[in-house]
């Protein structure tokens, strides 16, 4: 239930992938007496054993906010934290007052090991990462004071490139919250400048992921004025969530039973004889 609300709360978090629960059945400890045995089936119980985290891709939504950059494809963004570098899918992005672009708690958005600086203008991000500015001067009209002699195409600045990491596996990600992920024992690789990783042709899909939580990625591409959404879909969460509250209904129901039948065998049998 925790693992379904969670993923609910989060149906608008730009980059969220939902968490799923895996249980595991187990049998409880009866003691047998020599050359016996139970006359009825020994019981299953579930426990949970762990949470994963589905990493199929999220609807790209249009935005038309220039800061906002989603992936359409594989890889992630790096980020400063506190805590060392972090990744996150969620690319909704702003300016410091050092005109540096953050995440919405203020963490670094990071181009390799630095940190990304936007002079004055208008942001252009292409779908290969690269960054350049167009000066406030070069955006105005022809007829407006001030407007540049040269041509429109000639005067955008280039600022850098923004490079995406990915990871051979990501079962090894861990969700260290603010929409970030920590890599556990993974080596973060980065996606060349050409947009393709190390000994892949350009669009070759990643096959190494299972169905099993992980789907496959093809190589990432960044559209700006857009965001990546959350791959939960509330109807499925919803029919989760009531499956698992008449669970633990007939649960319930099962135990208060139990403890019925057990009270009336130690006041009323006793009584009889």
């Amino acid at each position: 239930m925790e693992v379904i609300a969670n993923n609910l709360a989060n149906v608008n978090t730009p980059g969220f992938k939902k968490d799923f629960a895996i249980f595991q059945g187990v049998q409880p400890i009866q003691p047998e007496v020599l050359g016996t045995r139970p006359v009825v089936p020994v019981p299953t119980f579930a426990i949970l054993d762990e949470v994963k985290t589905h990493f199929a891709p999220g609807e790209i939504r249009e935005t038309g906010e220039p800061m906002d950059l989603a992936i359409n494809g594989e890889g992630f963004f790096p980020v400063q934290t506190p805590d060392g570098i972090r990744y996150t899918r969620n690319g909704s992005f702003v300016l410091n007052e050092g005109q540096q672009i953050v995440t919405k708690n203020g963490y670094l958005l990071l181009s390799g090991t630095d940190p990304i600086v936007i002079p004055a203008g208008v942001l252009r991000v292409d779908e290969d990462g690269n960054i350049g500015v167009l000066p406030i001067e070069a955006s105005r009209a022809p007829n407006e004071p001030g407007a540049p002699s040269i041509a429109r195409g000639t005067a955008v600045l280039e600022v850098g490139r923004l490079i995406l990491t990915r990871f051979d596996d990501l079962t090894r990600l861990k969700k260290v919250g603010d929409d970030l992920y920590e890599p556990i024992n993974e080596v973060a690789r980065e996606i060349l400048p050409d947009g393709v990783g190390v000994g892949e042709p350009l669009g070759q899909m990643q096959t190494a992921l299972d169905v099993n939580g992980n789907v496959p990625f093809a190589v990432g591409r960044i559209r700006q004025g857009a965001l990546e959404m959350s791959n939960v879909n509330p109807v499925e969460e919803m029919v989760g969530m009531i499956g698992v509250m008449r669970m633990y209904e007939a649960a319930q129901n099962a135990l208060q039973t139990a403890d019925e039948v057990a009270g009336r065998a130690a006041n009323d049998v006793g009584r009889i004889g």
